[in-house]
């Protein structure tokens, strides 16, 4: 009978040391189990912050691209003006050249400038007040030798860039070319256009008046 009990006992034991393991290692499993959904948040996170970061780049690089594309064009423009100004500037001196050759003589100057009813800021509009100005050197042009040139130069203040003032110096002298041809018919190859931009100021560009004087178109007259 003593034998049955102490049986019964070590069964006991064993009986419960199996359901203390059990718990255990449950509890282990538990924390595991924990463990990887937390790890399994923390990386669903982390894809989330990338996608985002993803989109973000991608946007940047469109804003990138775009931000390149505009400043291609300006460069392309300012290019374009320079050209133009180039060219005008070789047709001026070829034109010079050819009036030398004949043996010129400045015989008068007119000057149009902001300050005297001439060009106005930023504009290349031909104001009514500097008209009568050049009728005055048309009619010297066509009552004197037949031989008769007009250099029509174009100038600006210093405000703005070199690249706009020298498209805009030529833009003003181009619109009095255009009067004197169309108002005057005084013909297109008695006359050359150049434009100087913000060189060769008359004036200093630090007053008001000074860049109003600077503003100007100068258009001489050789026999």
């Amino acid at each position: 009978m003593r034998k049955l009990f102490i049986a019964v006992g070590v069964l006991g034991l064993a009986a419960g040391g199996a359901a203390c393991s059990s718990s255990t290692l449950n509890t282990r499993v538990d924390q595991l189990t924990t463990k990887v959904d937390s790890m399994s948040q923390s990386l669903e996170q982390t894809q989330d912050r990338v996608r985002q970061d993803e989109t973000k780049i991608a946007g940047n690089t469109q804003k990138a691209d775009a931000a390149q594309q505009t400043a291609d064009r300006a460069q392309q423009s300012a290019t374009q003006a320079a050209t133009a100004a180039t060219s005008a500037s070789t047709s001026a001196q070829a034109a010079t050249s050819a009036v030398d050759a004949l043996g010129r003589k400045l015989m008068y100057t007119v000057v149009l400038n902001d300050d005297a009813s001439g060009f106005a800021f930023d504009k290349a509009v031909l104001p009514d007040e500097a008209k009568a100005k050049l009728d005055d050197i048309a009619h010297r042009l066509t009552d004197g030798s037949k031989n008769g040139y007009l250099d029509i130069e174009g100038f600006t203040d210093s405000t703005g860039s070199a690249s706009v003032n020298d498209t805009l110096g030529l833009a003003r002298a181009r619109a009095v070319m255009r009067y004197l041809n169309d108002h005057d018919q005084v013909p297109l190859w008695r006359m050359s256009v150049i434009s100087y931009g913000e060189d060769h100021p008359v004036a200093p560009n630090t007053t008001t008046k000074g860049r109003a004087e600077n503003r100007r178109v100068e258009v001489k007259l050789w026999m």
